[in-house]
């Protein structure tokens, strides 16, 4: 089975004989994300935030589970050219799957920096969702970016 494998039915027979288990839950999840499955592991760190909602760690690996999600999509929109029609219609639909992912990782990054308000990987991860989001609503998106920045900026982190 893999050392993987056996830590991953350890921790499954502690999370079913024991409903309140989070620590077991929690690494299920990275378990199933170091496995490839980032299905299960989202359901795990789901799990995770429904037993304990301040539970940073949980938030921040959702956050980038979706956030790796929509850095594939914007892989495979890149790879699609522009000379034939069907070719634009697809990578329209990219376009507006990535903005659904963003939106569906957002959450994710704002719970973190609210539990971990000057965590610099989460400052950034941040930044770049708002950015990316600012490229589909800049109306809401750029004000968030600009509080953002100043709040880095005041922490001496590098942006813009």
């Amino acid at each position: 089975m893999g050392k993987l494998g056996d830590a991953k039915a350890m921790m499954e027979k502690n999370a079913s004989a024991d409903p309140a288990d989070v620590e077991s839950r929690f690494y299920l999840g990275v378990i199933s994300g170091e496995m490839k499955n980032p299905i299960e592991a989202k359901k795990w760190f789901n799990e995770v935030i429904k037993l304990d909602p301040n539970h940073y760690d949980a938030f921040a690996s959702l956050a980038d589970i979706s956030y790796k999600e929509v850095r594939a999509i914007r892989e495979e929109r890149n790879e699609i050219g522009t000379a034939k029609d069907a070719d634009v219609k697809k990578r329209q639909e990219l376009f507006m799957k990535i903005e659904s992912k963003l939106k569906e990782s957002l959450p994710y990054w704002e719970k973190c920096e609210s539990l971990k308000p000057n965590e610099e990987a989460v400052l950034y991860g941040l930044l770049s969702v708002y950015g990316d989001l600012a490229n589909y609503d800049e109306v809401t998106y750029n004000p968030k970016l600009d509080k953002l920045k100043k709040k880095m900026k005041s922490l001496n982190l590098e942006v813009d």
